[in-house]
């Protein structure tokens, strides 16, 4: 939990603010008025400014099964028998006169709860905490053959999916999860958060999956926003994931899927070209050359994914540039 106050020091003389006592600060005195100086008891509260609470752990009734969560906490969800402003702090942090804001005192505490649900709300109040949960416990419902209560579960998430945090990492349960549902909203709504640099060789056979249930359509979209759109940039930290993507293609054609590798090459070069374009007119010379540069090793990659007629179409593109691109 934290609080932010209106404070000012417990000796607090005004005309510090203007800059009068700088010689008294110089050799020491005053020194309570210094950002982050002085313990807590050192400054009188005002107003509460501003205060959020986020829960960070939590265990079943039993105390068993603890996981870390991450869970923000709205004003009117919570109540609290004690304020947090009668108990002590763990941590607090002072931020003196800065001319049109300042005098605050943020101070951070670590308190225990009991959290309680309505019974409908349950799985959404646990997804919203941990979307690894979400999906192991979506998983079982499926292999447990209850495949329309593990829709109405998923739906449920919808409100608040894209923004819960889930991991590249979960990416494989995701895809897992959203082929065991047979319902392609639903399953597109799941996928959504990830980026495209989530996807590694080892997804093939899923993907491969997920592509065989509801179409390469329905993959195209769910690909194109992992690609970040149309109009998105290319940016370079997504650069290092062309170095998978031959291995991602080989393996999806391995499993009979290469459309869906297709689908990915394609989707590659769109980004690719647009960068070379994009870089191709702008900037000073020494700039373009070396962003051009960069692009070389996934232009490179992207050759090596595409099958013969795509690679065949991006050399077309190629030689349509200026002989300073390549």
């Amino acid at each position: 939990m934290k609080e932010t106050w209106d404070a000012t020091p417990a000796v607090y003389d005004p005309w510090d603010d203007y800059g009068y006592d700088d010689e008294e600060d110089d050799e020491g005195e005053g020194a309570a008025g210094v950002d982050g100086a002085g313990s807590d008891e050192d400054y009188e509260l005002g107003e509460l400014i501003d205060d959020e609470i986020t829960l960070g752990w939590w265990t079943g009734p039993d105390g068993a099964d603890g996981e870390q969560i991450s869970l923000y906490v709205r004003d009117y969800e919570s109540c609290a028998s004690t304020p947090s402003a009668d108990l002590k702090p763990y941590d607090s942090q002072y931020e003196g006169y800065m001319g049109n804001y300042g005098n605050t005192l943020d101070r951070w505490y670590r308190r225990a709860a009991v959290v309680v649900w309505p019974r409908e709300r349950a799985f959404a109040a646990r997804g919203e905490a941990g979307s690894r949960w979400a999906l192991e416990e979506l998983q079982a419902r499926i292999n447990k053959g209850d495949r329309d209560g593990a829709r109405a579960a998923a739906e449920s998430l919808a409100p608040f999916w894209k923004g819960s945090g889930v991991q590249p990492e979960q990416l494989g349960s995701a895809l897992r999860v959203a082929e065991g549902l047979q319902a392609p909203g639903t399953a597109a709504m799941l996928l959504e958060p990830f980026g495209i640099d989530a996807l590694t060789p080892q997804h093939a056979d899923d993907l491969a999956a997920v592509a065989k249930r509801y179409g390469f359509p329905w993959l195209g979209q769910v690909t194109e926003g992992w690609f970040g759109g149309a109009r998105n940039r290319f940016e370079e930290h997504r650069y290092d994931w062309t170095e998978r993507l031959p291995r991602l293609c080989a393996a999806l054609s391995s499993a009979r899927s290469a459309e869906v590798a297709q689908l990915l090459s394609t989707g590659a070069w769109a980004q690719v070209d647009g960068e070379l374009r994009l870089w191709a007119e702008t900037g000073p010379a020494e700039i373009r050359r070396a962003r051009l540069e960069r692009l070389s090793l996934p232009l490179l990659r992207v050759l090596e994914a595409a099958d013969a007629k795509m690679r065949g179409r991006i050399m077309a593109a190629l030689r349509s540039f200026p002989d300073t691109v390549l």
